[in-house]
């Protein structure tokens, strides 16, 4: 009886053994065609390698140096969920280019690589995967424009990001060639940075999210993860006005102005603006001096006559000419910046210049530095002196991206810089990327704003980079709506990363281009409401002297209506807030749609937009527990007015609409 008790004993656990064999193998198939993602979040290892001497990644040993480079790791916990810090340190005393990468490998053929909010792409075997933004500096002069890298499989999703703060540039991708997720950090060392003598540091964090909607909840998340930096401060909002007084304009209240961009010394402005409740915000370019050549020849083409002259104002006691030669960028062959091209608008010329207000003055005794030129300014007219000052609501940063990838070479500014340097990509020479200065100056700005409530405009926010997210208040951008008399809209890539980075701040937009033909105008503002951005003009840039939108009547009067129709839509769209994830499915496929509000506030919404060239039948499927809806949702579209149907199916309600070729629907769900 023992006997045959033992022998079926042995008998199961075979069996058994058999049976987790099986299981085992189907777990590594299963982990083939879709690995579970977050797993692979605890795999990670930092590497670095010397850019000039081409070397492969290496990883540092047990005593944290990397074998055979002179250069030592040492890894810490970052902030974040999962977060990981390097600081890579030279040993050498030397200028180095280097990349230092986090690394997580594993296996995603059959996974997919999300480019942004709607793109995605199928891993396959051998290629590189990355949404790549030209930056000017590092490997290939390229980085990722998003802060995030999400792959996904049916059953589960990772997102690889980077941290807000400290901002560093990077590039994500996935190496379907070596298997491997990275985040790449391009730095310069060099024994001249005071903050980080001889070295640099770069930190990641990473986390799981859904797979439905995959780069979505990611961002979701992520918003999450830094609250402050994408919440709203702005308590009314609207249009933006460059410079033209509201006063010039027939029955402003029509037009819902939100913001009033003021030269400085205009102040009479603000006190009209203040009984119309708009808010005005004083012009500042930090990062350049644009000045107009006196001497004879030509008035565009004479650098040596452009520095003496330069010279001579600030030694005849002009401080910004002071300031400028301070805080000038030193180009890689000794010559300061300045561009001499065709600028159609102006005559004058810019001197490019590094924002930093810590930029040392102590061989210049006496000189500003541009920074604090421009933030001593702008003390008086804010009320940051004894003054009272002009009742400005902030200040108006403009061309926060402009200027930024020019390469500085000044090694008095390198001293100073809080972020890391870079190096060129054809070179492999360290500088210093000048956006860095402006994001210092940007910086100091926004802080010395908060403390007295008052809020940063800016101009050129998030057209290549995500790194100024936690700074500005009301970001914004100009764009050409209208090329040789074809209407070129921007496009849905470029609308989601402004909306991505701008979180509930509202984003503003300025139209540039002639406004003879009045026919683009309405699909402008449909296309604003579809992304909940404030549509403003301003003017053609093509010459000295053209008219801006509202210094014509004739342009101005012919669109009023449309004015009076969208923007109190955009308000209630951009006041409810866009929301990454739509929790509602449309067909047909191609139908866009995007959502915003709450159904427990009362301000649910969605928009559509029909890129067709026929009409469309577009039938909106709303996932009722995700959204919260509750009782008899009732619809209506908002463009058109009329209410829409509203029918329960199983745990979901449905509904259609008609959408005409290219056009746009908003439909709002109460109770």
């Amino acid at each position: 009886m023992r006997k045959r008790l033992c022998a079926l004993k042995r008998l199961w656990t075979l069996k058994l053994l058999f049976a987790f064999a099986i299981l085992r193998m189907a777990a590594v198939a299963c982990a083939d065609s879709a690995p579970h993602l977050p797993d692979v979040l605890r795999a990670g290892h930092w590497a670095v390698r010397d850019v000039a001497a081409d070397t492969a990644f290496v990883p540092s040993d047990k005593l944290g140096a990397a074998p055979g480079l002179k250069l030592r790791l040492k890894v810490s916990r970052g902030k974040g969920p999962n977060g990981s810090a390097c600081t890579v340190t030279d040993l050498t005393g030397g200028e180095r280019a280097l990349t230092l990468a986090y690394i997580l490998p594993f296996k995603a053929e059959r996974a997919v690589w999300w480019d942004d909010p709607q793109t995605q792409r199928r891993i396959t075997a051998g290629k590189l995967y990355i949404n790549p933004v030209d930056t000017g500096v590092g490997v290939g002069g390229e980085a990722s424009r998003y802060p995030l890298a999400v792959i996904s499989s049916a059953e589960s999703a990772l997102c690889l990001a980077l941290p807000l703060e400290p901002p560093r540039m990077a590039r994500l991708l996935y190496d379907s060639g070596k298997n491997e997720l990275r985040a790449e950090f391009d730095l310069g060392v060099s024994a001249v940075t005071q903050a980080s003598p001889s070295s640099a540091s770069a930190a990641v964090m990473g986390y799981e999210i859904p797979p439905d909607w995959a780069f979505r909840r990611a961002l979701e998340r992520y918003w999450r993860l830094h609250p402050s930096a994408f919440s709203r401060k702005v308590k009314r909002a609207g249009i933006w006005m460059p410079f033209t007084p509201l006063s010039a304009v027939h029955r402003p209240e029509d037009f819902g102005f939100g913001f009033h961009e003021v030269s400085y010394g205009n102040w009479e402005s603000v006190k009209a603006d203040k009984k119309l409740g708009v808010g005005s915000y004083v012009y500042v370019e930090p990062q350049t001096n644009w000045r107009v050549f006196r001497g004879e020849g030509e008035a565009r083409g004479d650098y040596s006559g452009f520095v003496k002259q330069l010279w001579e104002d600030a030694l005849g006691g002009d401080e910004k000419a002071r300031a400028t030669l301070v805080s000038g960028i030193v180009r890689e062959d000794g010559r300061r910046d300045l561009y001499l091209g065709p600028v159609a608008y102006t005559t004058a010329a810019p001197f490019g210049c590094n924002a930093d207000p810590d930029v040392l003055c102590e061989s210049w005794p006496g000189w500003p530095n541009k920074g604090r030129y421009e933030l001593n300014q702008l003390a008086r007219p804010l009320g940051w002196s004894k003054d009272s000052g002009e009742g400005l609501s902030g200040v108006y940063v403009d061309s926060l991206e402009g200027w930024g990838e020019i390469h500085n070479f000044n090694r008095e500014h390198w001293l100073v810089s809080k972020q890391p340097l870079s190096f060129e990509p054809q070179t492999n020479r360290v500088c210093l990327l000048n956006f860095w200065g402006t994001y210092a100056f940007v910086k100091e700005l926004r802080e010395r704003l908060s403390a007295k409530g008052m809020l940063l405009m800016g101009n050129d926010a998030f057209y290549r980079h995500w790194y100024l997210a936690p700074l500005v208040d009301i970001p914004g951008r100009e764009y050409s709506w209208v090329t040789d008399g074809k209407q070129t809209p921007v496009a849905d890539e470029r609308y989601l990363f402004l909306r991505a980075m701008s979180g509930h701040k509202p984003y503003l937009m300025l139209m540039n281009n002639s406004f003879e033909n009045g026919s683009h105008m309405e699909e402008y503002f449909q296309r604003s409401l579809f992304w909940a951005v404030y549509p403003g003009m301003f003017k053609a840039h093509a010459q000295i002297g053209e008219a801006a939108y509202f210094e014509n009547p004739q342009w101005y009067e012919r669109d009023r209506h449309l004015f009076i129709k969208y923007i109190p839509l955009i308000s209630r769209l951009d006041e409810a807030g866009w929301q990454p994830v739509p929790l509602a499915a449309v067909s047909p496929k191609a139908i866009r749609i995007e959502r915003y509000g709450d159904f427990t506030k009362g301000t649910l919404a969605f928009s559509l937009h029909n890129p067709a060239k026929t009409e469309q039948t577009a039938k909106l499927t709303l996932d009722a527990r995700q959204l919260k809806l509750a009782g008899a949702p009732q619809a209506r579209e908002w463009i058109g007015g009329q209410a829409l149907s509203v029918r329960r199916t199983g745990g979901n309600f449905t509904l259609t609409l008609r959408l005409p070729a290219g056009g746009y629907g908003v439909v709002g769900i109460q109770r």
